[in-house]
Protein backbone atom coordinates (compact mmCIF):
# COMPACT_ATOMS: atom_id res chain seq x y z
CA UNK A 1 0.00 0.00 0.00
CA UNK A 2 0.87 3.56 -0.33
CA UNK A 3 2.65 5.66 2.24
CA UNK A 4 1.18 8.52 0.82
CA UNK A 5 -2.79 7.07 0.77
CA UNK A 6 -1.99 5.17 4.08
CA UNK A 7 -0.81 8.67 5.76
CA UNK A 8 -3.78 10.13 4.33
CA UNK A 9 -6.59 7.77 6.22
CA UNK A 10 -5.02 7.66 9.06
CA UNK A 11 -4.97 11.32 9.55
CA UNK A 12 -9.08 11.39 8.22
CA UNK A 13 -9.24 8.66 10.62
CA UNK A 14 -8.10 9.99 14.02
CA UNK A 15 -10.02 13.37 12.67
CA UNK A 16 -13.13 11.25 12.66
CA UNK A 17 -11.95 9.41 16.01
CA UNK A 18 -12.03 12.61 17.92
CA UNK A 19 -14.68 14.58 16.46
CA UNK A 20 -16.57 10.98 17.50
CA UNK A 21 -15.14 11.87 20.90
CA UNK A 22 -16.16 14.98 21.12
CA UNK A 23 -19.54 13.89 20.18
CA UNK A 24 -20.07 11.11 22.86
CA UNK A 25 -18.88 13.66 25.51
CA UNK A 26 -22.17 15.90 25.09
CA UNK A 27 -20.01 18.37 22.77
CA UNK A 28 -22.90 18.41 20.04
CA UNK A 29 -26.82 17.27 19.99
CA UNK A 30 -25.86 13.99 17.69
CA UNK A 31 -26.19 11.07 19.41
CA UNK A 32 -23.70 8.11 18.51
CA UNK A 33 -24.46 4.38 19.11
CA UNK A 34 -21.72 3.33 21.11
CA UNK A 35 -21.25 -0.13 20.45
CA UNK A 36 -21.28 0.74 16.97
CA UNK A 37 -18.88 3.68 17.58
CA UNK A 38 -16.55 0.82 19.49
CA UNK A 39 -16.80 -1.84 16.98
CA UNK A 40 -16.35 -0.02 13.61
CA UNK A 41 -14.00 1.99 15.03
CA UNK A 42 -12.02 -1.27 16.97
CA UNK A 43 -11.56 -3.48 13.80
CA UNK A 44 -10.64 0.10 11.74
CA UNK A 45 -7.51 0.30 14.69
CA UNK A 46 -7.06 -3.22 14.53
CA UNK A 47 -6.49 -3.41 10.41
CA UNK A 48 -4.10 -0.14 10.22
CA UNK A 49 -1.91 -1.74 13.24
CA UNK A 50 -1.82 -4.87 10.78
CA UNK A 51 -0.76 -2.72 7.90
CA UNK A 52 1.93 -0.87 10.17
CA UNK A 53 3.11 -3.92 10.91
CA UNK A 54 2.72 -5.84 7.96
CA UNK A 55 0.98 -8.54 9.54
CA UNK A 56 -2.26 -10.18 8.10
CA UNK A 57 -4.78 -11.06 10.04
CA UNK A 58 -6.39 -14.57 9.40
CA UNK A 59 -9.25 -14.51 6.83
CA UNK A 60 -12.21 -16.24 7.92
CA UNK A 61 -12.68 -17.84 4.80
CA UNK A 62 -15.63 -19.78 5.02
CA UNK A 63 -17.57 -17.18 6.27
CA UNK A 64 -16.38 -14.82 3.28
CA UNK A 65 -17.35 -17.60 1.01
CA UNK A 66 -20.85 -17.51 2.61
CA UNK A 67 -21.42 -14.03 1.96
CA UNK A 68 -19.41 -13.29 -0.78
CA UNK A 69 -20.66 -16.44 -3.09
CA UNK A 70 -18.08 -16.29 -6.14
CA UNK A 71 -16.43 -12.66 -5.33
CA UNK A 72 -15.66 -14.46 -1.74
CA UNK A 73 -13.90 -17.08 -3.47
CA UNK A 74 -11.77 -15.25 -5.60
CA UNK A 75 -10.77 -13.20 -3.21
CA UNK A 76 -9.89 -15.76 -1.31
CA UNK A 77 -8.05 -17.67 -3.73
CA UNK A 78 -6.57 -14.63 -4.44
CA UNK A 79 -4.83 -14.12 -0.67
CA UNK A 80 -4.48 -18.21 -0.74
CA UNK A 81 -2.02 -17.67 -3.83
CA UNK A 82 -0.42 -14.66 -2.51
CA UNK A 83 -0.02 -16.21 0.41
CA UNK A 84 1.29 -19.29 -0.91
CA UNK A 85 5.30 -19.95 -2.05
CA UNK A 86 4.21 -21.37 -5.34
Amino acid sequence: MSPIFLFAFVVIFVYYLLRDLMILRGGNKRKINLPLYLTINGITIVLLVSLFLHVRPPMPTRWLNQLLGPTGESIVGGYQREKSNH
